[in-house]
């Protein structure tokens, strides 16, 4: 565990849509990083397909999350009801992240909101929040992406105003902006670290 404390970690969160997982994706092919994956019991989506350098989720069962669960091997659990289906998320406690490969220069993670629970695994993490400033835009996306695979776009919307009305933001060591493109916001976090 104290190697882990030595590499820089940053969780980024952020609204829905806003381009997480691509920021992250394009971060790791510009430094030596490793991403911890959440585990969760919801259907995987058709870009979700692991192609070998990003797994944002690892997809179990809903039999193997709970028996996991009742093993305590999470730092937190959230459910979710998405059509009538129920889907469960959890943060892995330390011991059941990847292993560090030498020469990892960050470990990087989207725990979300529960982040902060993610602290006691690695106490040097710095919270990363991503934004956009003209949410038209964001919506844009979102609405995009909610066409293609399916999910409730008026659900994620509810979410991001509930988010800007509670002033999330607050609650993080650093602020992004993916106003452009994935690409800059990239490199906005690479110049940033």
């Amino acid at each position: 565990m104290e190697k882990q404390n030595l590499i820089p970690h940053y969780n980024f969160s952020g609204f829905p849509g806003v381009g997480k997982t691509t920021i992250m994706k394009l971060i790791l092919q510009e430094k030596p990083a490793i991403y911890i994956p959440k585990i969760t019991t919801r259907v995987q989506r058709p870009e979700e397909k692991e192609d070998g350098s990003f797994q944002e989720y690892l997809f179990i069962t809903l039999e193997d999350f709970d028996e996991r669960n009742k093993q305590n091997h999470f730092i937190a659990v959230k459910t979710n009801k998405e059509h009538d289906v129920v889907e469960k998320y959890g943060i892995p406690k330390y011991e059941y992240w990847p292993a560090i490969p030498t020469g990892t220069e960050l470990i990087l993670s989207t725990f979300g909101t529960q982040a902060h629970l993610a602290k006691k695994c690695s106490p040097n993490m710095k919270m990363l929040f991503i934004s956009c400033r003209n949410m038209d835009t964001l919506y844009k996306r979102l609405h995009d992406r909610c066409m293609r695979d399916g999910s409730d776009y008026e659900g994620r919307v509810a979410k991001i105003k509930s988010y800007i009305n509670s002033n999330i933001e607050l609650n993080y060591d650093l602020i992004l902006y993916n106003d452009n493109t994935p690409q800059e916001c990239a490199q906005d976090f690479l110049k940033l670290i």
